[in-house]
């Protein structure tokens, strides 16, 4: 009797050991493929949504939503995430003698109006002089009545989805050349805008992403370092979006300057910001918050 037990525990002894040899197994299998889904921007589609772990050298801590600073800066506007009437509009000024127009009432986001004269300014100093902004900031009101007037739609969104609701969206024209950028022109400002932290939101290869036709003159203000990084990675608003609700986020230096960036939901109505460096909170439109945190800002 004492033999067959013996033989029971040293049968179970091995069951057990060989069920833990099989976990442990797979439980490094899985480590394993998780480190080697690459972190890029061309992934944003696959990989799954994945909560922020806080990085290495910042603490975060959570704050009331109540009580940020919300640029807006980075609000995706579109057909499926529009403007809601009840959102309070975004503070915009006069954009009258800072910037050359076509009409002296263009208003713009003040962010946005900052830089976008010091690209013209530069632009003019490289050759290209003869730029104007023939449309800013439209209301609600005014957006309707493109709308309803226009006889090509393709190139008028419907009243809440239009970017320039917003103040952050410019319509950039030649003052002598029809309603086409001149060759030279558009060439300084693709190469350019990026700089000043615009961003061409309508390019011709990514029609079936915006569901726009193609605007080279509509030009889109996300500050930096977002407009870096979606330059770099050839992405438009909408794919930058989805790559930081995909991602745990990314760092950049631009300018000498480094930034981390990463993308949060409200838990409670709480979202976790960084603890003792400088940074800015724009929401998204789509539901989260997009924190930039600069690391060596003094």
């Amino acid at each position: 009797m004492q033999k067959k037990h013996k033989k029971r525990r040293s049968s179970c002894l091995n069951i057990i050991l060989g069920l833990l040899l099989i976990t442990i197994i797979i439980g490094a299998a899985l480590i394993n493929h998780q480190e080697l889904i690459p972190d890029t921007p061309h992934d944003y589609d696959t990989t799954p949504e994945t909560e922020m772990d806080e990085p290495g050298d910042i603490d975060l801590i959570p704050v009331s939503i109540d009580d940020i600073q919300d640029t807006r800066e980075l609000w995706l506007v579109n057909g499926k995430y529009q403007i809601k009437e009840n959102v309070p509009q975004m503070t915009v000024v006069s954009a009258y003698k800072k910037i050359p127009l076509s009409s002296s009432d263009i208003k713009m986001n003040a962010a946005a109006l900052e830089h976008l004269q010091k690209m013209f300014s530069d632009a003019e100093n490289d050759g290209i002089n003869n730029l104007v902004v023939t449309s800013g900031y439209r209301t609600h009101e005014k957006q309707s009545e493109l709308y309803k007037n226009a006889d090509d739609k393709s190139y008028v969104q419907k009243p809440e989805s239009s970017e320039h609701e917003t103040g952050l969206a410019v319509d950039i024209q030649p003052v002598r050349h029809g309603m086409d950028i001149s060759d030279n022109a558009r060439e300084w400002l693709l190469d350019n805008a990026w700089e000043y932290g615009y961003i061409l939101r309508y390019p011709e290869d990514k029609t079936d992403i915006t569901g726009i036709a193609y605007e080279p003159w509509h030009f889109r203000y996300v500050g930096q370092p977002h407009a870096t990084f979606i330059k770099n990675n050839n992405l438009v608003l909408e794919e930058y979006i989805d790559y930081l609700k995909n991602n745990k986020g990314y760092t950049i230096t631009v300018d000498g300057s480094e930034y981390y960036v990463y993308r949060v939901t409200a838990k409670k109505d709480k979202i976790k910001v960084p603890k003792t460096v400088k940074y800015t909170v724009s929401s998204d439109n789509t539901g989260g918050y997009i924190i930039t945190a600069s690391l060596n800002a003094k």
